[in-house]
């Protein structure tokens, strides 16, 4: 069984709070095998990490929308995208590939 988060904020978003050594300390005890760093409309620590650990790190973001925010996994670049003629729930997740 694979031990993953799929929606955690760093320091970097408001709302957050994780540092280097604590995404460390999770990935090396053990207690989970991957992790997503969804920050706030911003992917720069995500992929400082990814750099860091490698695999281990799923580079995301939390997307604020004009109908919501939504969490995009697997990116290259960050995006702020507007959807004005689409309708969200709360959170959808996006993997770009």
């Amino acid at each position: 069984m694979i031990k993953l988060d799929l929606h955690t904020h760093s320091i970097i978003s408001p709302d957050g709070g994780l540092t280097e050594a604590h995404y460390k300390r999770v990935l090396t005890q053990g207690a989970l095998d991957c992790l997503a760093i969804t920050d706030h409309n911003d992917i720069t620590f995500a992929q400082m990490m990814w750099q860091r650990f490698g695999k281990k790190i799923i580079v995301g973001e939390e997307i604020t929308t004009s109908e919501g925010e939504m969490i995009g996994l697997f990116l290259k670049n960050g995006y702020l995208l507007s959807f004005n003629k689409l309708s969200f729930h709360s959170f959808i997740v996006v993997i770009l590939i």
